[in-house]
């Protein structure tokens, strides 16, 4: 067919410049989104304090675990889109939306009942065992607002992902790039007002939903033939994107497991005042991933587009080139972020709180891991090796989390990204290295 013909030009350069025009506005969104997340420190620990601002970041952290709401589909429409948008099937790339929107305003009925029943139960009591009755009760209104509020933006924000397997992901990003402006704004109105944690929550989720609203209105009214329609609804289409989807989610209860429950364990285990430190100092080096997200974003896509048009050529020496300049990057800008740890940290919590050496060098040495892996996963991804990432992420997630457990009472939170450092790379990297020099050798 004539879709999977190799283009000698055109294509291959409409691709780079997607890719760039992408990676360049996702730079700006990705710096926009530090504001809410790293700079409310410098407002919210004097007046919330270390413990307080430790309950704070702990909710926060739980933005991974309702991550799993979605089911997988935000994961499965960008490489379906990316490959349907080669194919130019506009009738298919409304179906996948329609059905995608109709699963995540489901599961948001679904995340309201739970976090319904968590505060039934009380559950700051739980995570917040150590902290005072106060604390623990603030905790669990927190947990609350922050499921009724991400039950509201469920829906809203698969747009952004629509748009990224559309190669419009430059779209996506200016929205998020407003978004994460007004969540700061938010946040720290609702901070110098003398607003508790559950409003502070309030305020950096504001902009997410409104300007997700604002998205959807603007990008439909621009492109009409991507619009999703009432009757393209269809049973077996919404059974098939559940069963695509099942990969995603597995997937993302494996990262769940592996990374996102580490906040939440390190306040379990050792009290939300070193969680404070522990989460602003995992904050500050998260820049890293971010950094490193803003380009493997828009190359998952071009993978999909690519494979799909047979292009395996350029998916290759795109791939290697890619890996490399992408470890330079990790292991420049972690060194940086190192060397100036204190100093930031200092500013940040305005003196409140510091790390210590050890833990910002593990931490750095678990950023740099995991920028090699972002580079290779969107690959994986994009060519659907569904099984082998699948199994070799769920060994890893079972191995970190019992490790975990059983070493932070003993080391304290230093062992949290050695750990995961270690276990990412002994059953995740290295199987997907030699899956990955195997597949490219026989095309």
């Amino acid at each position: 067919m004539a879709t999977n013909i190799v283009p000698e030009g055109g294509m291959r350069k409409q691709r780079r410049r997607q890719i760039t025009r992408t990676a360049i506005t996702g730079i700006l969104a990705k710096a926009a989104m530090f504001l809410p997340t790293i700079l409310i420190a410098w407002v919210a620990v004097p007046h919330l304090g270390a413990e307080r601002y430790g309950v704070l970041m702990t909710v926060l952290s739980l933005l991974g675990f309702l991550g799993l709401a979605d089911l997988g589909v935000g994961g499965t429409l960008i490489t379906a889109l990316s490959r349907e948008s080669g194919s130019e099937c506009n009738k298919k790339i409304r179906q996948l939306q329609a059905n995608g929107l109709a699963i995540t305003a489901g599961m948001a009925i679904c995340v309201l009942i739970v976090g319904g029943f968590l505060h039934y139960i009380g559950i700051g009591s739980f995570i917040f065992k150590s902290s005072s009755t106060p604390i623990q009760v603030e905790g669990t209104n927190s947990i609350f607002v922050f499921f009724l509020l991400f039950a509201l933006s469920l829906p809203i924000t698969l747009v952004t992902k629509i748009q990224l397997g559309l190669q419009h992901g430059h779209i996506a990003n200016y929205w998020q790039s407003i978004s994460a402006v007004v969540n700061f704004a938010g946040a720290a109105i609702a901070t110098l007002s003398g607003g508790g944690v559950p409003l502070i929550i309030v305020g950096i989720m504001s902009g997410t939903t409104i300007c997700g609203i604002l998205n959807i209105v603007t990008y439909y009214k621009k492109f009409p033939l991507y619009r999703p329609k009432l009757n393209e609804l269809e049973t077996g289409a919404l059974k098939d994107l559940l069963s695509d989807s099942s990969f995603y989610l597995i997937l993302q209860i494996i990262f769940t497991i592996s990374y996102t429950a580490d906040t939440l364990m390190v306040a379990r285990f050792l009290g939300t005042g070193q969680a404070s430190i522990y989460s602003l100092c995992e904050r500050i080096f998260s820049i890293v991933a971010v950094a490193i997200s803003v380009v493997t974003g828009p190359l998952w896509v071009a993978y999909g587009e690519a494979i799909g048009r047979a292009d395996y050529k350029w998916v290759s020496e795109t791939l290697k080139i890619s890996t490399v300049r992408i470890l330079a990057a990790g292991v420049a800008m972690s060194l940086v972020l190192l060397v100036g740890l204190d100093f930031i940290m200092n500013i940040l919590s305005r003196g409140h709180l510091s790390a210590p050496l050890a833990l910002g060098i593990c931490m750095a040495l678990w950023r740099i891991v995991e920028a090699v892996g972002g580079a290779i996963s969107v690959f994986m991804f994009a060519s659907k090796a569904n099984q082998i990432v699948m199994w070799t992420g769920a060994v890893t997630a079972v191995i970190s989390f019992s490790l975990k457990i059983f070493l932070i009472p003993k080391f304290g939170f230093v062992a949290v990204p050695i750990v995961s450092a270690f276990c990412f790379s002994c059953f995740s990297l290295v199987p997907c290295f030699l899956y990955i020099k195997r597949k490219l050798n026989f095309q």
